[in-house]
């Protein structure tokens, strides 16, 4: 009874961020932030208080520079864009303008001012739905905190390392993360953060294990704790373990590196199943930095940007000017490769802070999306010229969110020629042949979707929300979390029809919500006929060996099957059954376990 006590005790859960297993001593960093204090300012050294800020804000961008730049060196040139987007996070109005002028109107310290001023947007960004939004407030603290730093007069984190340990902290900043010693820290585990954050995101390009979100953690770790776990599989931490549960994980450890080894090895091959058919898997991407990920796993194109971030990291429209260079930015880094840029996906869960709006009770089945992207023209319009514009410099796609009627699609088409035959007026350059699709993510796009595909090049289904929508769940809502449900016999039916309607139509269709990038679902996806998946960069090695271990003949047998079943539960048991067998064939024995971390 004691051991199992003692387990318990010991035993955290996470967010798995980077995959692998991590075993060893803790380092504990501690955060800046706990030592701020608030001290008025005379209005006789308001002025004097103004200039130490800019001081270090000047110091921070020579810093973040010097970041970008080892990084690049150490690391890889697509990484290092993480510091130019921290860069352009720096130049922000609230951090160049907003602190300076608090810092007038409160009469308080700056530190105490930043503090305050990044628990608003904590707050602001808390209340977003979308998980990736949410975390990215992670990146705007790491900015802060190197202000902080340089008001506090304190020396950047040191790593004194005796023997290699484990980095725990209850944040951890992409700043941090790249200053690690990958040959002194074997992995970290954070309080904070989230599997989107570019802190999650070096710690997955340097290889590191790695575990976020863990609840009480600073409060179960010490600097004397002897040995501490980081399951980057499974979200698990293990604080002092007992040590048969050591001797399990050295176990663990050895089969999951012999399996991620494998898949390295094969991530140059070809994306072909087994009897010869090429499947082309593309990445999802929200910023410019992400790209260095889809690079890194040799994703064929980009089949999803989503553009909402920049400006919700801004808190204002972008320029046209700032929108072309990014998404030139994206487009020339992918080498000719495609590259599918979705319009604002705002409203639902994700809002600008200056968008006046009213609340609203159904807001993901309100005035969002294309809805305001139709309403709103000018801003509109300034997107597509930054698009079209960014044509000229490889090949790009114009993505079309939310669509849910065929008259959508028509106005749609004619702000499209308008925008092309202005650029023609002012004779610039662009791809006059752009191709432009739709999202099948509502019931009414995928019920009709015979009606439509004569109007579009292409189409990409948005399997997230057509699950939503059609099941008539928040995805978000824990309490009805159970009837969220990827393999409903009725959104399987949907997903089959879409592909069979693109197919006989000629066009090209591709899948882009989690399923597509969870290899349990590869099988019953190609046997439906799909022959493109966008998913996270990170899980394009798991999904492309999935694809080359099975054949198209076995994956339209599974398909078969699954659409003569009437339950999910009866449908998963076939997928599971179907799955299991492949990876006896194939005698991979970690693959079972990313697929059950990563299902939806």
């Amino acid at each position: 009874m004691a051991e199992n006590d003692s387990v318990v005790k010991g035993l955290l859960n996470g967010i798995p961020v980077s995959e692998g297993i991590a075993i060893g001593k803790v380092l504990i960093l501690e955060s800046p932030w706990d030592e701020v204090v608030q001290i008025a300012v005379d209005p006789s050294q308001i002025d004097e208080e103004i200039t130490r800020y800019q001081h270090a804000y000047k110091e921070v961008t020579q810093k973040l520079v010097d970041f970008r730049d080892r990084v690049q060196r150490e690391i890889g040139e697509e990484e290092a864009k993480i510091f130019t987007a921290h860069l352009s996070i720096l130049d922000d109005t609230f951090f160049k303008d907003e602190v300076p002028d608090l810092i007038r109107k409160k009469k308080k310290n700056a530190e105490c001012v930043l503090k305050e001023g990044v628990e608003r947007l904590s707050e602001s960004f808390a209340k977003i739905e979308n998980e990736y939004f949410r975390y990215r407030i992670d990146d705007i603290k790491d900015v802060a905190t190197h202000i902080l730093r340089v008001l506090q007069q304190t020396e950047e984190i040191k790593f004194p390392l005796d023997e290699p340990s484990i980095l725990v902290a209850h944040s951890l900043t992409p700043s941090d993360t790249a200053r690690v010693d990958r040959e002194k820290i074997l992995g970290f585990a954070t309080e904070l953060g989230g599997p989107t954050s570019h802190a999650s995101i070096l710690a997955r390009s340097m290889g590191l294990p790695a575990v976020v979100g863990v609840k009480n953690l600073m409060k179960q770790i010490q600097q004397s704790t002897d040995t501490i776990i980081v399951d980057g599989n499974s979200g698990i931490v293990y604080v002092d373990p007992l040590p048969r549960i050591v001797k399990d994980y050295r176990k663990r450890q050895k089969q999951f590196n012999a399996y991620w080894n494998k898949l390295s090895e094969d991530i140059a091959f070809p994306s072909v199943t087994q009897d010869g058919t090429e499947i082309l898997l593309q990445a999802n991407i929200s910023m410019t930095a992400d790209v260095s990920l889809a690079v890194r796993y040799n994703a064929h194109s980009i089949g999803l940007f989503r553009t909402e971030l920049p400006f919700l990291i801004a808190g204002r429209l972008l320029t046209e000017e700032e929108q072309f260079r990014m998404y030139r930015t994206v487009v020339e880094t992918m080498n000719d490769k495609p590259v599918t840029i979705r319009t604002l996906d705002l409203g639902g869960d994700k809002f600008l802070p200056f968008q006046d709006i009213e609340e609203e009770r159904n807001p993901f089945l309100g005035w969002r999306s294309i809805r305001i992207s139709l309403q709103e023209i000018d801003v509109f319009k300034a997107q597509l010229r930054a698009i079209i514009r960014a044509s000229h410099y490889g090949k790009v796609r114009i993505l079309f969110p939310m669509i849910s009627s065929l008259e959508e699609v028509e106005e749609i088409n004619h702000v499209v020629d308008s925008v092309k035959q202005d650029l023609k007026k002012e004779n610039v350059p662009f791809d006059e042949d752009i191709e432009t699709g739709i999202m099948v993510e509502v019931p009414s796009a995928a019920i009709l979707i015979d009606r439509f595909v004569p109007h579009t090049d292409f189409l990409s289904i948005g399997t997230n929300d057509l699950i939503q929508f059609t099941l008539a769940v928040d995805r978000n809502n824990e309490k009805v979390a159970k009837f969220y449900k990827p393999t409903s016999p009725a959104i399987l039916r949907l997903v089959e029809t879409s592909i069979h309607a693109a197919q006989m139509a000629g066009k090209s269709i591709s899948l882009c919500g989690e399923m597509a990038g969870n290899p349990l679902y590869t099988a019953i996806l190609l046997g439906f006929g799909l022959r493109q998946f966008s998913m996270s960069p990170l899980m394009l090695p798991e999904v492309k060996e999935r694809v080359r271990a099975i054949t198209i003949e076995e994956c339209e047998d599974v398909a078969g099957q699954v659409l003569q079943l009437d339950s999910a539960e009866a449908i998963d048991r076939v997928l599971w059954e179907f799955h299991r067998r492949v990876n006896k064939r194939q005698a991979v024995p970690y693959l079972e376990r990313a697929n059950h971390a990563t299902s939806s």
